[in-house]
């Protein structure tokens, strides 16, 4: 379901079609959690850290010309933020978010970083909404049989 959304997002935004599918079913199965409460936190972490990851490849790319600079700062900056503010936790999808622009700029030098990086935080907003979506009908339902069963 996510990479359908992925793929519609992709049209509408006019982006690469197969990373924004990609992408958003990444973010999904990312998501999905035992528990809502558990898919809502991961979600979250998930669309912050591909913000900060990508907000800051944007500002250097604004600063500098070296891409692969672009890629250690946003590394850099985002271990210095999210030890700043205690959330460890954004660490690693903000390096992720930055490397998947890096990579996407390198294969296809004339993408407009900005658009890029935008969509990653768009898609994984998109995928974590799916899971969250998917998570809240399946436990839905689930505690209706489990009710069902007991009477």
């Amino acid at each position: 379901m996510s990479f359908y959304a992925g793929l519609e997002l992709s049209y509408v935004l006019q982006s690469n079609t197969l990373i924004s599918a990609l992408w958003s079913q990444i973010s999904a199965i990312i998501v999905t959690r035992p528990n809502i409460q558990e898919s809502l936190t991961f979600g979250f972490y998930r669309v912050l850290g591909n913000a900060l990851g990508s907000t800051l490849f944007f500002m250097f790319h604004l600063l500098l010309e070296s891409r692969r600079l672009f890629f250690i700062l946003t590394i850099f900056f985002s271990v210095g933020i999210s030890n700043a503010i205690g959330q460890k936790k954004l660490v690693p999808t903000a390096v992720m978010a930055s490397a998947i622009i890096l990579a996407i700029c390198e294969i296809e030098p004339s993408s407009p970083i900005l658009k890029v990086s935008y969509c990653r935080v768009i898609e994984s907003l998109l995928g974590s909404l799916v899971a969250i979506i998917v998570k809240s009908i399946t436990t839905f339902f689930s505690q209706i049989i489990t009710s069902k069963m007991k009477n």
